[in-house]
């Protein structure tokens, strides 16, 4: 699978293509190869918490600062849900400055 880019305007282009085993392939470095840039990604986050008794109570007895960070380090994924969400991802080109403004990546 490839993915082409070309600037209307300007004719600039250039094509996301796999360049591993794995189907990697390095947008940075095609985006700017290609007189282009990623600019203003958009990504949300939704944060929930379901803090469970015994951390609370670990937290509640913590003696000082240090005590707080390394239960923190050690035990918050286990109480703290994170989802993140790319909304938008713009396009531009550099020749013209034309852009596309990518969305809906439900």
């Amino acid at each position: 699978m490839k993915i082409k880019i070309i600037c209307e305007n300007c004719n600039s282009e250039t094509e996301l293509i796999p360049e591993t085993v794995g189907k990697l392939s390095y947008v940075q470095r095609k985006l700017r190869d290609g007189n282009f840039r990623m600019f203003e990604n958009e990504i949300s986050h939704d944060v929930s918490s379901s803090l469970y008794d015994d951390f609370i109570e670990k937290l509640v007895v913590a003696d000082n600062k240090k005590q707080v960070e390394d239960l923190l380090n050690r035990e918050i994924e286990d109480n703290v849900n994170i989802d993140s969400k790319l909304e938008s991802l713009r396009i531009d080109c550099r020749g013209c400055g034309n852009y596309i403004v990518l969305t809906e990546f439900d």
